[in-house]
């Protein structure tokens, strides 16, 4: 929506063409980071339930084999 905004404004010369670069720049750049945050927390939560596991593994192994 804001992206169809900014070529309105620009093929009617409301705004300057480094202007709409710019905000054309730091719209994509917020998507990108939303993304990353996505990203970083599917890999947050898939480390957890490894470590989880392992923990479970490690219980089950002391408990099969005492020392």
């Amino acid at each position: 929506m804001c992206f169809i905004a900014i070529f309105a404004l620009v093929f009617t010369g409301h705004v300057d063409t480094p202007l709409a670069i710019a905000v054309v720049v730091i719209w994509v750049s917020r998507i990108t980071l939303y993304q990353i945050k996505e990203t970083r927390a599917r890999w947050d939560e898939k480390d957890a339930e490894e470590r989880e596991l392992r923990r479970e593994r490690q219980h089950e192994n002391r408990e099969a084999f005492p020392s």
